[in-house]
């Protein structure tokens, strides 16, 4: 359960790069094919939010985690 746990905290810390990096390659994607796509926008709507969904996953998952031990430990 540790091991899980500091999984799914890292991957919630690296979120925003992961997604910065996804973004930075459909951008020159649509630059190559020389597609119009606002990128800059999306990429400033998303990446604050990248944060606040990856926590709350983490606390859905820490409460299953929680509930799975519990119900383990009865």
């Amino acid at each position: 359960m540790p091991l899980l746990y500091n999984e799914i905290e890292y991957l919630i810390k690296i979120t925003p790069e992961i997604i910065n990096s996804i973004m930075d390659m459909v951008e020159r994607f649509a630059e190559r094919f020389n597609t119009e796509i606002s990128l800059a926008s999306i990429k400033t709507q998303l990446a604050p939010k990248a944060g606040a969904i990856a926590k709350e996953t983490l606390g859905a998952v820490t409460g299953i985690i929680s509930s799975a031990s519990g119900a383990i430990g009865l």
